[in-house]
C-alpha cells in the first residue's frame, strides 16, 4: 500500500484534540478481483469504520436495499459489504447471500445494495 499514515493512533489523538475537527473517519483503498460462479470484475474495496463513516458522509443514506453496516457477533466484528448495484448484477449476487472472501478463507460476508 502507497501512502499509508504511519501512526494512525496519533494522527487520531492530533484530530481530537482540534475543536474545529468536527468529525473525522479513516478509510483504506485497495484493487482487488471479485469473482462469483465464471463472473471476474476488478474493484476498487474501501474499508470503513461504519459509525466514523455515518458522520461525515452520506453512504448510509443511500442504501436501497438491505441495511447499513453494523457489528453482527459477540466481538463486534462488522461481516456485511455493501456493494454497488451494477457490480451485484454483473456478479449475480443477491442481498444476504454470503461470499467468501478469497478461497479457502472462513470470513462469510452478507451484502447490501446502495
Amino acid at each position: 500500500m502507497r501512502l499509508v499514515v504511519s501512526d494512525p493512533d496519533q494522527a487520531r489523538a492530533i484530530l481530537n484534540s482540534i475543536d474545529q475537527v468536527a468529525a473525522y473517519s479513516s478509510r483504506a483503498r485497495a484493487f482487488v478481483l471479485a469473482s462469483s460462479g465464471t463472473r471476474s470484475y476488478g474493484v476498487m474495496v474501501v474499508g470503513i469504520d461504519p459509525e466514523k463513516e455515518a458522520e461525515i458522509s452520506t453512504l448510509k443514506n443511500l442504501i436501497r436495499k438491505g441495511r447499513y453496516l453494523k457489528p453482527e457477533d459477540g466481538r463486534g466484528e462488522i461481516t456485511g459489504a455493501l456493494v454497488g448495484r451494477l457490480l451485484a448484477r454483473n456478479l449475480r449476487v443477491t442481498i444476504g447471500e454470503r461470499h467468501h472472501t478469497r478461497p479457502g478463507t472462513r470470513r462469510l460476508y452478507r451484502h447490501h445494495d446502495f
